[in-house]
Protein backbone atom coordinates (compact mmCIF):
# COMPACT_ATOMS: atom_id res chain seq x y z
CA UNK A 1 0.00 0.00 0.00
CA UNK A 2 1.98 3.04 -1.37
CA UNK A 3 -0.79 5.66 -1.54
CA UNK A 4 0.67 7.90 1.32
CA UNK A 5 3.30 8.54 3.21
CA UNK A 6 2.95 7.84 7.05
CA UNK A 7 3.41 11.69 8.13
CA UNK A 8 0.74 12.84 5.75
CA UNK A 9 -1.23 11.20 8.20
CA UNK A 10 -2.64 11.15 11.87
CA UNK A 11 -2.11 8.24 14.27
CA UNK A 12 -4.61 6.38 16.15
CA UNK A 13 -3.52 8.08 19.12
CA UNK A 14 -3.55 11.70 17.58
CA UNK A 15 -7.19 10.71 16.59
CA UNK A 16 -7.74 9.72 19.98
CA UNK A 17 -6.31 13.23 21.28
CA UNK A 18 -8.69 14.89 18.79
CA UNK A 19 -11.63 13.30 19.83
CA UNK A 20 -11.16 13.90 23.91
CA UNK A 21 -10.25 17.65 23.14
CA UNK A 22 -13.12 17.97 21.07
CA UNK A 23 -15.20 16.34 23.93
CA UNK A 24 -13.16 18.76 26.30
CA UNK A 25 -14.41 22.13 24.58
CA UNK A 26 -18.24 20.89 24.24
CA UNK A 27 -17.71 19.85 27.88
CA UNK A 28 -17.09 23.52 28.67
CA UNK A 29 -19.33 24.73 26.65
CA UNK A 30 -21.94 23.21 28.05
CA UNK A 31 -21.13 23.85 31.96
CA UNK A 32 -20.56 27.35 30.82
CA UNK A 33 -24.06 27.66 29.42
CA UNK A 34 -25.49 26.03 32.16
CA UNK A 35 -24.15 28.00 34.83
CA UNK A 36 -25.38 30.86 32.45
CA UNK A 37 -28.71 29.86 30.93
CA UNK A 38 -29.71 27.07 32.62
CA UNK A 39 -30.23 24.79 30.13
CA UNK A 40 -29.74 21.01 30.38
CA UNK A 41 -26.45 19.79 29.33
CA UNK A 42 -26.28 17.21 26.19
CA UNK A 43 -25.48 13.57 26.86
CA UNK A 44 -21.86 11.72 26.79
CA UNK A 45 -22.76 9.62 23.71
CA UNK A 46 -24.23 12.84 21.98
CA UNK A 47 -20.91 14.69 22.90
CA UNK A 48 -18.48 12.45 21.08
CA UNK A 49 -21.42 12.26 18.34
CA UNK A 50 -20.55 15.73 17.60
CA UNK A 51 -16.68 14.88 16.75
CA UNK A 52 -17.65 12.49 14.34
CA UNK A 53 -20.46 13.89 12.92
CA UNK A 54 -20.23 15.17 9.43
CA UNK A 55 -20.84 18.57 10.24
CA UNK A 56 -18.31 18.81 12.59
CA UNK A 57 -14.84 17.68 11.01
CA UNK A 58 -13.33 14.57 9.92
CA UNK A 59 -15.40 12.05 8.48
CA UNK A 60 -16.69 9.95 5.36
CA UNK A 61 -15.70 11.28 2.11
CA UNK A 62 -13.20 13.65 3.80
CA UNK A 63 -11.20 10.61 4.48
CA UNK A 64 -9.69 8.54 1.25
CA UNK A 65 -7.43 6.37 2.85
CA UNK A 66 -8.16 3.22 4.36
CA UNK A 67 -6.06 3.21 7.71
CA UNK A 68 -7.79 6.80 8.37
CA UNK A 69 -11.47 5.62 7.61
CA UNK A 70 -10.49 2.64 9.58
CA UNK A 71 -9.54 4.20 12.69
CA UNK A 72 -12.29 6.87 13.07
CA UNK A 73 -15.11 4.09 12.53
CA UNK A 74 -12.80 2.27 14.96
CA UNK A 75 -12.97 5.07 17.78
CA UNK A 76 -16.44 6.15 16.95
CA UNK A 77 -17.58 2.67 18.14
CA UNK A 78 -15.57 2.24 20.90
CA UNK A 79 -16.70 5.99 22.18
CA UNK A 80 -20.30 4.65 21.38
CA UNK A 81 -20.34 1.70 23.86
CA UNK A 82 -23.12 0.62 22.27
CA UNK A 83 -25.36 3.06 23.12
CA UNK A 84 -24.87 5.50 19.81
CA UNK A 85 -27.60 5.41 17.11
CA UNK A 86 -28.38 1.97 15.18
CA UNK A 87 -27.38 4.17 12.26
CA UNK A 88 -24.00 5.38 13.30
CA UNK A 89 -23.57 1.83 14.23
CA UNK A 90 -24.30 0.03 11.38
CA UNK A 91 -22.73 2.50 8.83
CA UNK A 92 -19.09 2.35 10.85
CA UNK A 93 -19.68 -1.37 11.22
CA UNK A 94 -20.33 -1.66 6.90
CA UNK A 95 -17.31 0.73 6.72
CA UNK A 96 -14.84 -1.13 8.41
CA UNK A 97 -15.87 -4.54 7.05
CA UNK A 98 -15.47 -3.56 3.81
CA UNK A 99 -11.85 -2.02 4.45
CA UNK A 100 -11.11 -5.51 6.48
CA UNK A 101 -12.72 -7.46 3.29
CA UNK A 102 -10.43 -5.78 0.88
CA UNK A 103 -7.08 -5.19 2.43
CA UNK A 104 -5.64 -7.43 5.31
CA UNK A 105 -5.19 -5.48 9.08
CA UNK A 106 -1.62 -7.03 8.52
CA UNK A 107 -1.45 -4.78 5.16
CA UNK A 108 -2.97 -1.81 6.75
CA UNK A 109 -0.27 -1.71 9.91
CA UNK A 110 2.69 -1.39 6.91
CA UNK A 111 2.66 1.98 7.96
CA UNK A 112 1.95 2.28 11.12
CA UNK A 113 4.08 2.30 14.57
CA UNK A 114 4.23 -1.15 17.01
CA UNK A 115 2.17 0.98 19.62
CA UNK A 116 -0.60 1.86 16.94
CA UNK A 117 -0.69 -1.34 15.46
CA UNK A 118 -1.20 -2.73 19.10
CA UNK A 119 -3.77 -0.13 20.17
CA UNK A 120 -5.75 -0.39 16.99
CA UNK A 121 -5.51 -3.99 17.02
CA UNK A 122 -6.74 -4.28 20.97
CA UNK A 123 -9.71 -2.20 19.38
CA UNK A 124 -10.49 -3.72 16.28
CA UNK A 125 -10.92 -7.13 18.84
CA UNK A 126 -12.74 -6.07 21.47
CA UNK A 127 -15.22 -5.59 18.25
CA UNK A 128 -14.85 -8.13 17.27
CA UNK A 129 -13.62 -7.45 13.66
CA UNK A 130 -10.47 -9.05 13.61
CA UNK A 131 -8.90 -12.34 15.68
Amino acid sequence: MTEYEEEDRQTYQEIRIDAFESAYGICRNEISGFNTHGYTPMSESDIFAHFFDEDYTLYDDTIDRNIDKLMHCTLDLILQRGVGTELSRKKNMRIIKDILSRNSFDELAEHMSEEEVADLGQDLRLLKFID
